[in-house]
Order: structure tokens, then sequence, then C-alpha cells
């Protein structure tokens, strides 16, 4: 009789496995993380080109000196420019002394308006009297301070009811 082993014949091992084609679960992953990352190069280009103003005010702002003999105009108009490039030219460009300060007040953050106000005012007058006696550092500051907390604007504080009364007058 014959031995039933010598019957058999040599193991054979299974092809590996291979990763193709792929699960559902992992084109899912795949999926989700194509789309974070389109979401994520967006979001970041238009967050760089909202505050691309924003920065070079900032750097005008740091080219004015204090020996200018107008240093004052020259923060002011640099303001101006910033808020023409946030805002519509028909609801910023004809503003001026006190409706300026009101716009300029108004985008800034409730906890930082009176502040600002207080110490802006002078400025307004400085632009037209000859004789005052506006200290640099801290006028510069407060329009860096602007700059930063106001721009880009806030779609709440956009909204100026009083700066339209005003204009209205």
């Amino acid at each position: 009789m014959n031995n039933p082993l010598e019957q058999l014949n040599d193991i054979h091992l299974p092809p590996d496995a291979s990763i193709w084609p792929l699960a559902i679960g992992w084109w899912l992953v795949i999926a989700a993380a194509t789309l974070l990352l389109i979401a994520l190069i967006v979001f970041s280009s238009r967050y760089i080109q909202r505050r691309k103003s924003q920065k070079a005010a900032l750097q005008a702002l740091a080219a004015i000196r204090s020996t200018d003999p107008d240093w004052l105009n020259q923060m002011n108009s640099v303001l101006k420019r910033a808020a023409l490039s946030y805002f519509a030219a028909e609801q910023v460009a004809a503003l001026h002394s006190e409706q300026w300060l009101a716009f300029l007040v108004q985008q800034l953050p409730k906890g930082r308006q009176q502040k600002f106000k207080q110490q802006y005012q002078p400025v307004l007058l400085g632009a037209f009297v000859v004789d005052a006696n506006l200290a640099f550092a801290p006028t510069i500051e407060q329009a860096k301070n602007w700059l930063k907390y106001a721009l880009p604007p806030v779609k709440s504080r956009m909204k100026n009811k009083d700066l339209t009364e005003a204009n209205n007058v």
C-alpha cells in the first residue's frame, strides 16, 4: 500500500498582499487630506492678500522720521491710504477733521476707541496749528495701533451709520 503522504505536493504560499487597489477608507482619507490642503492654501493666500496693504502701511509709517517737518501730514496720509485700501473711496476719501476721527474710531474694537479718540484728537488740531507740541513717538504709536487693530476691517464695524449721517450734513 502506498503512503498517502507521498501523494501530497509541496506547500505553495499565496501571493503577497498588494496595497492596490486601496480600500475605500484610504480613498476617503486621501480625499479629506487633499481638501484640507487646498483649504489651507486658499485661506492662507487670502489672509496674506488681506494683510498686504496693512503691512505696507506699517512700513510706510516706520519710514516717517520725527525730523521731517510734515511728519503729521505724512502719518495722516498713510492712514488715509490704508483706509482707502480696505474701504470704498466714496466712504473715506472726502473725510476730514471730526468725520475722519469718527471713522477712525469706529473701525477700532470697542475697548480701544476711547483711548484712541482722546490721543488722536490733538493730532487733528496739530495738523492745522503750526506750533503744535505733539510728541512724535506716542502719536506714531497710536497710528500703528490703528493699523494693527482696525485693519483689515471686521464686517460688524464696517456698517457706519454715524459716518453716513455725518456725510449727509
